[in-house]
């Protein structure tokens, strides 16, 4: 499961994600006049990208950022610059799986790497936060211990 939090969209546009995942059936899942999810599909592999309702959204990142803070404290390495601000910018969360699992192919990495890419986002993947660039910024790479008294 891969988590996306953008700043840029409050919903993603469909003529822009719709193209993608070549050779797959593209579909939209709504909740009345919400979009749920978007899935696709090729008779081996399902692409999930679901849409975390808006409502939600505040609780989610306050519990984002202080699972990031515990983990910092507990690491004993300071809070990456931006990171909190990058957060709070967040205007939609998309969760992210594929079923069976990620392929070899490459087909479900084709989606989630363009989304994260256009849409500036950060992706939340085995307890680790990345760019929408897949470089990570937390934890920090660093080996060096820092003071938890600095933490924010």
């Amino acid at each position: 499961m891969y988590g996306l939090y953008t700043a840029q969209f409050s919903e993603l546009p469909l003529e822009g994600i719709s193209g993608l995942g070549n050779g797959s059936t593209f579909r939209v899942h709504y909740e009345g006049d919400r979009i749920e999810s978007y899935e696709y599909s090729w008779p081996d592999l399902k692409v999930h990208v679901t849409v975390m309702p808006a409502q939600e959204l505040a609780v989610h990142l306050r519990g984002f950022k202080g699972y990031i803070a515990s983990t910092c404290r507990k690491l004993g390495v300071l809070l990456p610059k931006g990171l909190f601000e990058r957060i709070d910018a967040t205007r939609l969360v998309l969760g992210f799986y594929a079923e069976p699992n990620m392929d070899v192919e490459g087909r479900a990495e084709g989606i989630l790497g363009p989304i994260a890419y256009n849409t500036k986002s950060l992706i939340f993947h085995a307890d680790a936060v990345f760019d929408e660039n897949s470089q990570q910024v937390f934890p920090p790479l660093s080996d060096t211990p820092q003071s938890p008294s600095n933490l924010n």
